[in-house]
């Protein structure tokens, strides 16, 4: 069995991690659902500190955004928000700071952006 680089967490460490994001990731319409898809998108990731803490910091930023809050609709299962890798969008949390790299746009904004600019789907 090949050692984890430095930096890197072992499958039972980064096992561990996923119990602690599956813990702070909101419920959808006040139900939690899709543990076992959202963990194979958990192991598809790189198991490392710094992608740990980007996941982390992405959580807590998305949970502020008013379509985020706890058992709304709109919040969508976390093997897809992995999946999608939305843990990389930039969003702007209330107070307006951004955060992460990716430039696009937080689900909440997109129906507006396609209205304001016409867009036909």
């Amino acid at each position: 069995m090949a050692r984890p680089k430095k930096g890197d967490y072992t499958a039972k460490e980064w096992e561990n991690k996923f119990e602690i994001a599956w813990k702070v990731y909101p419920s959808r319409e006040g139900q939690k659902s899709g543990k076992t898809a959202a963990k194979k998108a958990w192991n598809k990731l790189n198991k490392t500190e710094d992608n740990f803490n980007q996941i982390m910091k992405s959580l807590d930023d998305h949970r502020q955004l008013p379509d985020w809050k706890q058992g709304t609709k709109f919040v969508p299962l976390m093997s897809t928000w992995l999946n999608g890798e939305r843990y990389k969008d930039e969003i702007v949390v209330p107070g307006g700071r951004p955060s992460a790299v990716n430039t696009r746009p937080p689900m909440s904004l997109r129906k507006t952006y396609i209205q304001q600019k016409n867009i036909v789907i």
